[in-house]
């Protein structure tokens, strides 16, 4: 099987995480604090892009209709972490929000809930969403962001907040990039 972390952005070929000697899978990036609640699928991905579905495109047009946040994709960086409030993902259950963050170069999404829908649509396509309450009021914008997805921990300066470990078929699904890589496995 494939290590997820020998996944590389689609901006710059970088890997987006990687393996410490210990076999510990590591995401670091920068914090993207969205500092709301109930942030649907449109304001991730416009339904005026439906029609785009070259991945090297979608990236570019993840939270352009969200107010404050239109410059989002010119800005992220490969590896950066999405931090969000409560019903992150409400809306519609199409796949395109989902796709966007991945092709934006998000490596995770961590939230204080999440829409079940937009859950399984991002562990579909690949893409690490972890819900911790405490952890998300933790962060300011721009601060290292540290998960341990074995360890369950999310770390913000000397702060290590816990989450329930993924199980372990999801971190298959995850280490394959999405579902329908890891059915075309088995």
């Amino acid at each position: 099987m494939k290590d997820m972390f020998t996944r590389k952005s689609i901006k710059t070929g970088r890997p987006l995480s990687e393996r410490t000697p210990d076999k510990q899978v590591v995401i670091e990036g920068k914090a993207w604090v969205i500092g709301r609640d109930n942030i649907d699928t449109d304001m991730i991905f416009h339904n005026s892009h439906l029609a785009t579905t070259d991945i090297k495109e979608m990236g570019q047009y993840t939270f352009g209709n969200l107010d404050g946040y239109e410059k989002f994709a010119e800005n992220a960086g490969p590896g950066d972490i999405v931090i969000a409030g409560e019903n992150f993902g409400c809306g519609s259950s199409r796949e395109h929000p989902s796709v966007g963050l991945s092709c934006a170069g998000i490596s995770a999404i961590i939230v204080k809930s999440v829409n079940r829908i937009f859950y399984r649509s991002s562990i579909n396509q690949g893409l690490i969403l972890i819900v911790s309450k405490e952890a998300v009021g933790a962060y300011e914008q721009g601060d290292p962001v540290k998960v341990s997805l074995e360890r369950g921990e999310i770390t913000v300066g000397s702060a290590i907040f816990r989450f329930q470990p993924l199980p372990e078929k999801l971190k298959q699904i995850l280490e394959m990039k999405g579902l329908v890589n890891y059915l075309k496995s088995v």
